[in-house]
């Protein structure tokens, strides 16, 4: 079991740690290419950092999504709902009457 939960947070932080260092370098990327006086170079390092980016945003997703999936399956395999059911009884009277 210990070996287990260390695996799983390895994997989850070294993965978030990937997407971090992607978003970053992609934004780095771009910077440089505003700066670059070169056409050609500017957009190149700009459409590189931008791939940089949208890579690094769909890591963050996918981690996120297998911690919330992984999270649902120690629960019992239920999912938690995120999503409150409403109630029709009255709050200031208890009265299941509306109006």
């Amino acid at each position: 079991m210990p070996k287990f939960l260390l695996r799983l947070l390895a994997r989850g932080l070294l993965a978030r740690l990937a997407g971090y260092g992607m978003l970053g370098l992609g934004f780095w990327l771009i910077f440089r290419g505003f700066a670059q006086s070169g056409f050609g170079a500017g957009i190149g390092m700009g459409l590189g950092g931008a791939g940089l980016i949208l890579a690094g945003m769909y890591v963050l997703v996918s981690v996120g999504r297998n911690d919330s999936s992984a999270t649902a399956s120690q629960n019992g395999g239920e999912a938690i709902s995120t999503q409150q059911e409403v109630s029709s009884v009255d709050r200031f009277d208890g009265s299941n009457q509306g109006g």
